[in-house]
């Protein structure tokens, strides 16, 4: 049970790696429409030229935003899913680690029983005489 909940606190890891990812990924592409809005400023003399290819750009690019906006909220419920999942085993596993110590301690206990009474059922002599 321990070795499942490490494979998957490590699981928990990965999603939390691909979260990251896709964040880093959606916030480079705010920054690329910023540089393309940027550009798009009426100060150079290719202007007229530019605008075309720059709106296509613009498109494009909140077209990839979009998806990378839905892949960092995927990443990121998969993440969160992973680690609660690691979370409920790691308990699951301690739970089972107290039961098996107190499985082994009433044991003991019984085996201390036995040796003190080994019949556990026999009366002394003295109370098998009254009977």
């Amino acid at each position: 049970m321990e070795r499942l909940a490490r494979a998957q606190a490590a699981v928990a890891r990965v999603e939390l790696a691909r979260r990251a990812e896709a964040e880093f990924e959606h916030a480079r592409c705010e920054r690329e429409a910023e540089d393309i809005v940027a550009a798009l400023s009426g100060d150079t003399p290719l202007y007229g030229l530019m605008l075309p290819a720059m709106a296509k750009m613009l498109q494009a690019n909140a077209r990839e935003k979009t998806a990378l906006e839905a892949a960092a909220n995927a990443a990121s419920l998969a993440e969160r899913t992973e680690r609660l999942r690691a979370e409920r085993i790691a308990e699951r596993a301690l739970t089972a680690r107290r039961l098996e110590r107190r499985c082994d301690e009433a044991t003991r206990l019984e085996n201390i029983g036995a040796a003190i009474v080994p019949d556990g059922n026999a009366l002394s002599q003295e109370d098998a005489d009254e009977a």
